[in-house]
């Protein structure tokens, strides 16, 4: 992943993460009035699965013979002194900035905790399985993400009584219990990544509140008659002076006040109770879905013109399928290869388009060198298709005993013209005319990087660009490049700042992807000024 598709990724993730903390932040207060403090604790749950979901891949569409076209780059050492730096630095002198803030975020994080511990002082082991520490502030608290341990304060027996102390307890062991150490310890993390995003760092301090109440709520809930004695404990405690990224403690954004008033709430009836749950799964749901629906169309991965697609899913006897992806032109041979059971199978296949659009799959299957079958099948553009040969399953006591191969081929065989580079004499790529599929609207020349320059190295990078419905670019890859690596940066920053007219697709604009491969030649050998030429 190129720094600026990884820039990109990042910046995806923060509105889908920003979107989810405002509807948490916005049903707080109504969710809290339905079902409880717990429910609208759980309403937090909405950031990370959006999160989560707006990683997952977008919906595939289905491929279409993408237009690829020749793009010829001759570069003097003028046009790389002048555009080199600026057509590459940006994105990584951006992500550098956020490595920055994370690593600063991360050692912020980790002087509080740091702080926060050595201020307890040396810990003392208690009878009761707790830990006495020598200072009072933010106690008692749940401290420890690996082996978590309750801390209570140094006069934890003098302050407290019996009755007072065994709630503080229960309220330590809640926390531990439901796994808020972790949670918190998540949400440290998106905090470092998010360093940036005020809106998760304002959010936190909420999230925090939430997650006290619902813990006040389980309590009382175990306690009931225990509501006046749990108040006059939480008065009694000291509040610290600095916050505690991976614990529970109490801190000085304790709402105290808010804590003690819902105190004399009554307890959500369970019919209010799974209403806020049904709330909250039906919310996850949504914004997980709106996360990913929101991300672009990831076409698949597009077949060349005059080439064919061919997705297989080879299945033998009771063993794993196989599946494997070939692109290749009209009728070219390709191998298929399992072996089960000791036994070598070799499937040798090629695809003819026949006359009325269709495509025939024609396959030859040896075992061991002797050929046992040579089914043929025709199929529909797109259409899967299934060649099975042997037993079926459920009259063999739900074992398959045979061949089972699956097929989709994706394309048309339309053959492509080409266009020939001069100067060696070979083909640089397929092409097809602009009058009968997609045009460029602007491509800027990619630069010539200085080392291949200093050593008059050649060579050509076939880039995958995806493009929304409207032709801009929304990703690029390498698909492949000569020499590998070499020219790989320039022509991906330099597709950045493509702009394609947009695909078309039954009348329609659409997303999808195109081809270009790039060629760079260190002299014109046209003696031209030096730009690209499309």
């Amino acid at each position: 992943m190129s720094a600026a598709e990884f820039l990109r990724a990042l910046l995806e993730a923060t509105v889908a993460v920003s979107a989810a903390t405002l509807l948490a932040l916005a049903l707080r207060a109504p969710l809290r009035r339905l079902g409880g403090a717990g429910i609208a604790y759980a309403a937090w749950w909405i950031v990370p699965v959006a999160l989560l979901a707006g990683l997952l891949p977008a919906a595939e569409r289905a491929p279409v013979p993408a237009p690829v076209r020749a793009f010829v780059v001759d570069v003097t050492p003028r046009v790389l002194v002048d555009a080199g730096r600026t057509a590459t630095d940006w994105p990584f002198l951006v992500l550098l900035a956020w490595g920055l803030g994370l690593a600063a975020t991360v050692v912020a994080f980790a002087r509080q905790q740091r702080a926060f511990r050595r201020g307890l002082g040396e810990l003392r082991l208690r009878e009761d399985g707790m830990h006495q520490a020598r200072s009072m502030e933010g106690l008692p608290a749940a401290v420890g993400l690996w082996a978590p341990r309750i801390v209570v304060p140094a006069d934890f027996d003098g302050r407290y009584d019996a009755h007072e102390r065994a709630l503080l307890q229960s309220h330590e062991r809640s926390h531990i219990a439901h796994g808020d150490l972790a949670i918190n310890a998540v949400v440290a993390l998106l905090r470092c990544a998010f360093w940036f995003n005020p809106l998760l760092h304002w959010a936190a301090r909420r999230f925090r509140q939430d997650q006290e109440l619902a813990c006040d709520q389980r309590v009382i809930a175990r306690h009931p008659q225990a509501r006046r004695r749990y108040g006059e404990a939480m008065l009694k405690t000291q509040l610290a002076s600095q916050p505690l990224p991976l614990g529970c403690h109490w801190g000085f954004s304790h709402p105290l006040k808010e804590r003690i008033a819902m105190l004399n709430r009554p307890m959500p009836s369970t019919r209010r109770l799974l209403a806020g749950a049904t709330c909250v799964v039906a919310l996850a749901l949504a914004c997980g879905y709106a996360a990913w629906a929101a991300q672009p169309a990831d076409a698949a991965r597009p077949v060349p013109a005059g080439q064919l697609r061919v997705e297989t899913s080879l299945r033998i006897d009771d063993a794993d399928a196989v599946t494997a992806t070939k692109v290749a032109a009209p009728n070219t041979p390709f191998v298929l290869r399992q072996a089960v059971n000791g036994h070598k199978w070799l499937v040798t296949a090629q695809v003819a388009p026949t006359q009325d659009g269709l495509h025939m799959f024609e396959a030859v299957i040896t075992r061991d060198g002797q050929q046992m079958s040579a089914p043929k099948i025709a199929m529909k553009p797109g259409v899967p298709g299934r060649i099975q040969i042997g037993e079926d399953a459920t009259a063999v006591g739900g074992s398959f005993k045979g061949i089972e191969l699956d097929v989709t081929v994706w394309g048309d065989a339309t053959p492509a013209m080409g266009v020939l580079d001069e100067k060696h004499g070979t083909q640089v790529a397929p092409v097809r005319s602009a009058a009968k599929s997609e045009s460029v609207e602007n491509l800027p020349a990619p630069s010539y990087p200085r080392e291949a320059l200093a050593q008059k190295i050649d060579g050509t990078v076939v880039l995958e660009v995806a493009l929304d419905a409207t032709g801009k670019v929304t990703a690029v890859s390498v698909a492949s490049s000569e020499p590998a690596g070499v020219f790989d940066d320039a022509a991906t920053q330099a597709a950045w700042k493509w702009r394609f007219n947009p695909l078309i697709e039954d009348g329609k604009p659409v997303a999808g992807r195109v081809q270009v491969p790039v060629r760079f030649e260190h002299r014109n050998p046209n003696g031209g000024s030096g730009k690209g030429q499309a």
